[in-house]
């Protein structure tokens, strides 16, 4: 895309941190025709979201999402090397903000559903970024392994689009999706699953009782592409972990052995969704949520206030 000047580049800053009062995405994407000025947005919002709170970084989301759809070609461009940098950072980062982890997981689970970084691809850029000996810091965050970092990005597939549709995106591939998967989480990251009541989300078939539910975002208010809506997330005051957020998805899903998580099979077609989801997180709100849809599902709150990075 090229390299963006000093004028522009304050521009791009100045209504990121307007976008985080506002929520309105007009001006942001009126910018973005610009050379350049997608690549330097993405990098910006994704360090930026690395340090805020959980609501923050639900909105943030949502511009992501936005720009994705006005500019798809040249989102998945900066959705690859945005991703890569934060990657590269994260260890570092985890320092003085132990809750970035689970905001790149809710990132990377945003482009993922919206099919600019595919799950494939991203499994193979976390194991070629992430050291395979990172230490663990546990599920409240601070964790930068691999292993981890794949859990907390199925988890986030959970919170941000149910049970049946994160389980349909899964295995939108064939099996190339779902074996990368179970090959990034390895034994550790399935157990972690397991014990989340997920363990469904890397077997070929889903439980019986949660193929009939209709995918849709749980308790999730982003704005909307024109800029209504306001980007909060309900349950941020419930203080729900990711693990209890998608125990509560699951509702006494069966477990799965892990052993089935690497059968050649085909998985058959869930029945909502042929292919990569099509339909936009930001169209729905809580207030508007069916009465079977699990309700307070968010990440762990980060400890941090306030004022992420904003560009490099």
């Amino acid at each position: 895309e090229g390299e963006v000047d000093g004028s522009l580049r304050n521009r791009l800053d100045g209504e990121l941190s307007e976008y985080v009062h506002s929520r309105d995405v007009s001006e942001a994407l009126s910018l973005c025709a610009a050379r350049g000025a997608v690549g330097y947005l993405f990098e910006a919002i994704i360090l930026r979201s690395l340090e805020e709170k959980s609501g923050t970084t639900s909105a943030l989301c949502s511009l992501l999402s936005s720009v994705c759809t006005a500019f798809p070609r040249r989102a998945a461009n900066a959705a690859r090397a945005g991703v890569r940098l934060c990657l590269e950072m994260l260890e570092d980062v985890l320092i003085d903000a132990p809750q970035a982890n689970l905001r790149l997981a809710e990132i990377v689970a945003t482009l993922a559903i919206k099919g600019t970084l595919p799950l494939p691809e991203l499994c193979a850029l976390v194991r070629e970024v992430l050291p395979a000996d990172a230490e663990s810091g546990g599920e409240g965050g601070g964790d930068a392994s691999p292993s981890a970092f794949g859990v907390q990005v199925l988890k986030a597939l959970v919170v941000l689009s149910g049970p049946a549709h994160a389980h349909a995106l899964i295995g939108a591939n064939g099996e190339l999706a779902r074996l990368a998967l179970a090959a990034l989480c390895g034994a550790e990251g399935g157990a972690e699953l397991e014990r989340a009541g997920a363990g469904y989300l890397l077997a070929d078939t889903l439980p019986a009782h949660l193929v009939s539910s209709k995918p849709q975002p749980a308790a999730l208010t982003v704005a909307a592409e024109d800029g209504s809506g306001v980007g909060t997330n309900a349950s941020t005051a419930a203080g729900m972990s990711a693990s209890a957020a998608v125990g509560a998805a699951a509702a006494a899903a069966p477990s799965t052995p892990a052993a089935t998580w690497r059968t050649s099979a085909p998985p058959p077609s869930p029945p909502h969704s042929a292919g990569p989801l099509k339909t936009p997180l930001h169209t729905h709100t809580a207030a508007h949520t069916h009465a079977h849809t699990p309700q307070n599902m968010t990440t762990p709150q980060s400890t941090r206030s306030s004022g992420g990075r904003g560009g490099r």
